[in-house]
């Protein structure tokens, strides 16, 4: 695998995200972005932001009002479990606070019922397939390796938004010039 040639400058703190370098082949993080929900002395875990799945939520919670909401890799850890990110912690009595304005999971019938008399709206929530995790130093392993670049946040719409290999180019280009041109390149760079 070629390895990124720039140093990380900024620590995997809860609240920032993993770019992961553009020659990454697995497929599950193959130019993914990465929330680090958190990062402590015991691991690690976030969710993959840009990699939808071709199913609908009604395909798994078949009362769920919002019938087209899409769903996301969130990660190869725990794929039977359904996650979710909101922005309305309010209307939640169990929530975790991830950072100022978006919160982790909840009460399902405290969801549903909020989502029935719309205070919850399709653009308040991000459902997830499972999780992304590392065991204890293994993330900054990967970090040294220069498997992942750590990026400073981003605003609660772009994470609220973020779906595609493109979100991907557009927060690598915001790295600054190196980062810029390795978007264009190609994923396996035999195929150049």
């Amino acid at each position: 695998m070629i390895q990124l040639q720039v140093q990380n400058t900024l620590a995997p703190i809860p609240g920032r995200l993993l770019l992961a370098e553009p020659f990454m082949l697995e497929e599950v993080f193959s130019r993914s972005i990465i929330y680090l929900c958190k990062h402590d002395a015991e691991g690690s875990f976030g969710f993959v932001l840009n990699k939808i799945i071709p199913w609908s939520i009604s395909d798994i919670l078949p009362d769920f009002p919002l019938k087209e909401m899409e769903i996301h890799e969130g990660g190869p850890v725990c794929p039977e479990q359904l996650y979710y990110l909101h922005t309305k912690g309010e209307l939640f009595s169990n929530c975790e606070l991830l950072e100022n304005g978006l919160f982790m999971g909840g009460d399902y019938k405290e969801l549903l019922e909020n989502v029935k008399i719309d205070a919850i709206a399709s653009k308040d929530i991000r459902f997830f397939v499972g999780y992304s995790g590392w065991s204890k130093g293994q993330l900054e392993q990967e970090i040294k390796a220069k498997s992942w670049l750590v990026v400073d946040k981003l605003d609660i719409n772009e994470i609220m938004n973020c779906k595609n290999e493109e979100d991907w180019k557009q927060i690598m280009k915001r790295q600054g010039s190196v980062h810029k041109k390795m978007t264009d390149f190609p994923k396996n760079p035999t195929n150049n």
